[in-house]
């Protein structure tokens, strides 16, 4: 990895920070995209090596491009993109409003498809280069509870395979990382009942390892054990599957002064829109 530029949207906190952090010491200019600018900037002076933060709101094309325009500008093509900004609102689908609604598909699928769109087509013309996707395990098993993220991540998901199958022969591949719950700020104070958890450095050190491989596989579930279940659950008869789904479910925040900060950002999110 070392001097190959790579950009990271959500690199202030969780799965992205851990990320960014694992490139740069591996030797890669990592640029950390986050809707907070000044955190963003403040992970990447904290990092060892070449690194930079930008404010990035992937629900903004335009910003998004200005982004990647500022990576370019300072130490040339990028080579990778990890699609990580992601958001979740728990809750029933009934009970959850539209808003709520339009926002985990504009920034969980959105902002992976303009990022692609973005960055795709200098990497085709390059003849090289690597996308990774950051979905959800309920990119296959769908968790009750947070109906619309899991639609949102079953996207993510679909997407990504099916452009990896556009662009065989290029030598750039898509493909998506598929954790279970990752104990970050984003899940502080749910409860999750029935799903296992990894650190977020797990979940980076799988993305270093396909922007490593020469041809990285189109999905990785991690814990890789959970791929076993999202089998059985596909070959389960319906009768099964229901329980299971009775049984495993993300249940609305239990621990208000564990969430607060990651609800204040998402009303924030939902006031200001793009």
């Amino acid at each position: 990895m070392r001097g190959v530029v790579v950009a990271v949207t959500g690199g202030a906190r969780g799965i992205g920070l851990a990320t960014a952090t694992a490139l740069a010491s591996a030797g890669a200019r990592v640029a950390i995209g986050d809707l907070d600018g000044d955190l963003a900037a403040e992970r990447a002076a904290a990092l060892a090596g070449s690194a930079m933060g930008l404010p990035l709101d992937v629900r903004d094309e335009g910003g998004f491009e200005r982004f990647l325009t500022a990576v370019r500008d300072r130490w040339g093509p990028v080579g990778a993109l990890v699609n990580n900004a992601g958001v979740i609102v728990t809750g029933p689908f009934l009970t959850t409003t539209p808003a709520e609604h339009r926002l985990q598909l504009d920034v969980n699928l959105g902002g992976i498809m303009r990022g692609m769109r973005l960055v795709l087509p200098d990497m085709v013309a390059n003849g090289r280069g690597r996308v990774v996707n950051i979905a959800s395990a309920a990119g296959r098993i769908p968790a009750p509870g947070t109906a619309v993220y899991t639609a949102s991540k079953h996207g993510v998901v679909g997407l990504t395979e099916a452009v990896r199958g556009e662009l065989l022969g290029t030598n750039v591949f898509v493909s998506a990382v598929l954790p279970s719950v990752v104990r970050t700020e984003m899940a502080a104070g749910l409860r999750t009942t029935g799903l296992p958890t990894v650190p977020p450095e797990k979940v980076a050190k799988v993305v270093l390892g396909l922007l490593r491989r020469r041809r990285p596989p189109a999905t990785v579930i991690v814990p890789r054990w959970l791929a076993v279940a999202d089998l059985a659950d596909r070959l389960s008869p319906q009768r099964l599957s229901d329980l299971v789904r009775r049984l495993t479910r993300v249940d609305e925040n239990t621990d208000g002064a564990a969430r607060q900060g990651y609800e204040q950002r998402l009303k924030r999110q939902l006031d200001d829109g793009p």
